[in-house]
Formats: C-alpha cells, structure tokens, sequence
C-alpha cells in the first residue's frame, strides 16, 4: 500500500475534529503554513535531526516538527520555524498548520535520519483518541518508507506518551 492509500483509507475511517483547546493567542491560528509541507515518502533530505523530550522533559525536545492530518495531507512544521517571530509568537502550534481548522490527528516528529523518526500523539488540540488512531498514522508513515518509534500509548490514562526516560 502506498503512502497515499494508507492516508485515504485513515482519513475514510475517522473525521476530522475542530481544535479541542482554543488558541490562547489570536496569532496561533493565523495559518502560518497550512499546506505548505505535506509528508512526503521517505526519504526527507532536509530534515533537521532531533530528539524527543526525556523525563522529566526539557519544554520541547530537540528540533520538535509539528503534525497534523488534515483532508490535504500531512503538513509539519518545526515548532521553532523562523516564521513564527513575524506573527510575535515564541512557538508555532498545531492550529498554525490547519488555520484553526478541523483536523484528523496530529502530534510530534522528531527525525533521526531522513528515513526514520520518533512519532508521539502529543497535540493539546488534535490528540488521536486511541491506540488504534496512533497505530494507523505510524502506518500512514510505514507505508512512505520511514522506520518510525512511536513513542507510545499510556494505557492506564488512555492518552499517547508525551516524552522518554529511556532514549540513549
């Protein structure tokens, strides 16, 4: 299956969803890149390599992208793109990328290499709802050729795990 399929065939099986948090700024909603760019197959040779936050987290990780599946696509973003200083914004949110429109899912990217990267579920507004939701953006990513780490679900509070205390 292709990157594509896999992305119809997700966006088939749920609806997207309006931001569950409200932006605490007006300028959180300009769309600073709705579109703009979209996950593409693997390999992404200009990704800057990071890491995800550690327990107990620094406050974003190491060069954080942004995610969201929107009806478009998959547009990401690094958190700190130079963008965000002409809107007077310290970090770009998920609703930058969708305009403060409604979403599919949406979470976090770190990249290792140009194939491969550590995935989470975190969004304050567009968060997957279950495991299941997880698991099917992970394989949207499996089938463009990336190796992705997820960084998991907490079963115990049903949400996706934020950050890692085992990283070496």
């Amino acid at each position: 299956m292709s990157m594509e399929e896999a992305l119809t065939e997700f966006q088939a099986s749920y609806t997207p969803q309006p931001p569950r948090k409200f932006p605490e700024h007006p300028n959180q909603i300009l769309p600073v890149a709705v579109g703009e760019d979209n996950l593409s197959p693997a390999p992404r040779e200009d990704a800057r390599f990071g890491n995800p936050p550690v327990n107990p987290p620094p406050p974003f990780g190491e060069n954080t992208y942004l995610w969201v599946i929107t009806g478009e696509g998959i547009p990401h973003i690094l958190e700190n793109d130079p963008r965000k200083d002409s809107h007077g914004l310290e970090r770009l949110t998920h609703t930058n990328l969708t305009g403060g429109g409604p979403a599919y899912r949406g979470g976090e990217i770190w990249f290792k290499s140009e194939t491969g990267f550590w995935l989470s579920g975190h969004s304050g507004r567009y968060m997957p709802q279950s495991e299941a939701q997880l698991l099917g953006v992970i394989a949207i990513c499996n089938a463009g050729g990336y190796h992705v780490l997820s960084l998991g679900w907490d079963e115990e509070r049903n949400l996706p795990i934020r950050w890692r205390n085992d990283l070496v």
